[in-house]
């Protein structure tokens, strides 16, 4: 499959938390700079200092406005500094990849499916964190996002109405109301989804490595596949309010669907006697996931004493069922595939903050378990004149994280410095593999210190030491075939991940605009690579290996400010050099690359906002260059959007949104491994345009 590492960490607002940045825990708001950028109509503002709670993170407030009500929270994410969104999905900070996404602290089932449909006026703030400390999971070495939803809502009824469609044939129906009276509020929405119809294309070729490096084609496939489906998605959070200091909150969120494939390919292997065919495939899968979580939350007798605990519980589950029918010139076969797969979690946490003056301490400390139970069949016969296949498979297993921290942020030179201590462990249990070897608990601390160095320039240095834990599906040995010549399995000997990661911080800002500059290093131990197979019999079988270490050492920066009063503009950047070294699969495999990208963004406001006529323009352009995995090479992507929204009253407004402006791009990888080359391109939708309305349920405050 194609892979995009675009990098848009664009519009950022720094010149609110360089001076919040610099105070002492708790500290009184700074003094705002003078003739500071116009940003008052984003949907994403710096929070100020007593919104932010650690020295670890930096706080953005979502505003509740019309465009945040059209927006899901995947599209607010796109507009925080430092996050990336990439065409295909994937969520990166410090254009680096696996970002660990929390809501309300706590972990998600399926982070994507959640993001997609969770509505932005939702969300109350977000806390971006490229170097955690030991507050939160080790787990996730790029960096966490943690995502706050509102719990209280103003008095009476509000919310939204939103209607859309694209040129896709995709259509959608949301409607989010609030309500609250007194000690009650709720809020939620409902979700209805008909997805319309998406065309892939897919090159995907093989080659084994011939005894004089020459490359000798194995199978070339050309390969056309068309998808559809519809989902029903419904979220509730209700919350109470006991005494003034007490909070009791309850939230539930579901979602169920279904899709429907159907495909074209042909296939030519190269190997004598050359063969030719043409295979057809139809495909149908279900999917649903759901969440319940209850929280209390009680405020002590100081000011910011709290205490919090919950408890959570979430599952995820999916079925397919795939049939495949190959021709070739005299001769017919047909294959099978099934799948069933279910993931369940429950996760206890409980958080105490106790403040001391301009001194806090922070300790608590959670226990989950997880457990995955999903089995395969494929029968039949994959090529006419090849083998009769009957495989079956289960794989089932369980863990168990336990975890406890403290962290003690103080005064310390001038500045503020937070030092942090992590144990956190996992114990496994796997049916068809003994991993005895990764039931441990390690020790994870962290360092951050933070100082004013000038009245508008502020510094941060931190650590810390971070893990990456193997799923049960990346332990399991058994064989999964995703298509006839294709499949995965786990690797029992499989060790986690250890990051030790060190970043460098300066905020700067004047009366026109902000900076932020980043340097970081990061090294990983035991890194994963995929590596991929070629078997005898033509299927492709990949796994995870411990590929050995990597070494990422990179800066980013980030500019943003006005133009004049109505136009606003954000560049951003990043560089970063990459050295893979493996002394398990030799020097071939060991090797170094640049990883570069950056956006621009240029917008337009005109008018007040929520009033009639109110407009806002965008335009976004995004480029990033080839990056490497161990094993493979993924290709470089450049894409550009553009959006418009216009308030045709004070409570219904449009927007309009062009994705890809140039049309569909091709992304390429290549995977390397001892014996074969595998390459795959694959080729976007194109062009898609977005129209939306949106109905908000509350009367507009007087003019």
């Amino acid at each position: 499959m194609g892979k995009s590492a675009s990098a848009t960490f664009g519009l950022t607002a720094l010149a609110q938390a360089a001076g919040a940045f610099a105070q002492p825990v708790p500290a009184p708001p700074p003094a705002p700079p003078a003739a500071k950028p116009d940003r008052t109509q984003d949907i994403v503002v710096v929070a100020p200092a007593q919104e932010r709670s650690s020295i670890d993170r930096t706080t953005y407030l979502v505003r509740d406005t019309p465009e945040a009500r059209s927006a899901s929270t995947l599209d607010v994410l796109a507009r925080v500094p430092f996050v990336e969104v990439t065409p295909s999905g994937q969520i990166r900070l410090l254009g680096t990849g696996n970002v660990k996404i929390l809501i309300d602290g706590k972990p998600v089932a399926d982070a994507m499916t959640m993001l997609r449909n969770l509505q932005g006026s939702q969300i109350a703030k977000i806390e971006v964190i490229t170097n955690p400390s030991a507050q939160f999971s080790a787990q996730g070495t790029g960096g966490i996002i943690n995502i706050v939803t509102r719990r209280t809502t103003a008095p009476g009824i509000g919310g939204s109405v939103t209607a859309n469609g694209d040129s896709f044939g995709t259509a959608e129906l949301k409607v989010s109301p609030t309500w609250a009276r007194g000690r009650v509020s709720l809020s939620g929405s409902l979700d209805l989804n008909h997805g319309g119809r998406a065309t892939s294309r897919n090159d995907d070729e093989r080659y084994r490595i011939g005894p004089d490096g020459a490359l000798v084609p194995q199978a070339i496939t050309r390969a056309v596949n068309r998808f559809s489906g519809d989902s029903a998605s419904g979220n509730l959070i209700v919350s109470y309010k006991p005494t003034a200091k007490q909070t009791i909150s309850l939230s539930g969120f579901a979602v169920g669907g279904h899709s429907r494939s159907t495909g074209t390919a042909d296939i030519d292997f190269g190997s004598a006697p050359a063969a030719s065919f043409r295979q057809t495939s139809h495909g149908t899968g279900r999917y649903n996931l759901e969440e319940i979580t209850a929280d209390y939350r009680r405020d002590g007798p100081r000011d910011n004493e709290t205490l919090t605990a919950s408890a959570k519980y979430y599952g995820f589950g999916v079925r397919s069922d795939d049939s495949f029918l190959t021709s070739g010139a005299a001769a017919a076969s047909g294959f099978e595939s099934r799948a069933d797969a279910h993931h369940s979690a429950v996760t206890l946490k409980l958080d105490y903050v106790r403040p001391f003056a301009k001194r806090r301490l922070s300790v608590g400390g959670s226990l989950g378990q997880v457990r995955d139970d999903s089995t395969a069949e494929q029968e039949g016969q994959p090529f006419p004149g090849g083998p009769l296949l009957a495989i079956s498979s289960r794989v089932r297993g369980s863990w168990i994280e336990e975890s406890a921290y403290a962290t003690y942020q103080a005064p310390f030179l001038g500045g503020t410095i937070m030092p942090g201590l992590r144990l956190e462990g996992r114990r496994y249990s796997l049916a068809n593999a003994a991993v005895s070897r990764l039931d441990r608990h390690d020790l994870f601390p962290t360092l951050h210190f933070e100082r004013k160095l000038a009245k508008s320039l502020t510094g941060d240095l931190s650590y810390s030491r971070r893990v990456q834990w193997p799923d049960i599906g990346s332990l399991d040995p058994s064989l999964r075939f995703l298509d006839p010549r294709t499949a995965s399995a786990g690797n029992p000997d499989l060790k986690p991940e250890i990051t030790h990661s060190f970043e460098a911080k300066l905020a700067v800002h004047g009366t026109r605009r902000s900076l932020e500059l980043t340097a970081y290093s990061r090294k990983t131990e035991d890194s994963w690579a995929p590596l991929s197979l070629l078997g005898n019999d033509g299927v492709l079988v990949t796994r995870q290996v411990n590929f050995g270490t990597r070494l990422l050492r990179g800066a980013s920066a980030v500019l943003q400010g006005s133009l004049g009063r109505r136009f606003h503009y954000s560049l951003s950047g990043h560089v970063a050099d990459t050295k893979l070294s493996s002394t398990a699969f030799g020097a071939a495999r060991a090797g170094a690359g640049l990883d570069y990208g950056g956006s621009a963004t240029l917008d337009y406001r005109e008018g007040t906002e929520g009033r009639r006529g109110a407009d806002h323009v965008a335009l976004t352009t995004r480029y990033s260059g080839p990056y490497y995995t161990g094993f493979s090479r993924v290709s470089s992507s450049l894409g550009a959007d553009a959006s418009w929204s216009h308030a045709l009253t004070d409570r219904l407004s449009s927007l309009v949104k062009v994705t890809d402006l140039a049309g569909a791009h091709i992304f390429r990888s290549t995977n390397i491994s001892a014996d074969s080359v595998s390459r795959d391109t694959s080729r976007n939708r194109g062009r898609r345009i977005t129209v939306s309305l949106t109905y908000s349920l509350a009367k507009p405050p007087p003019r």
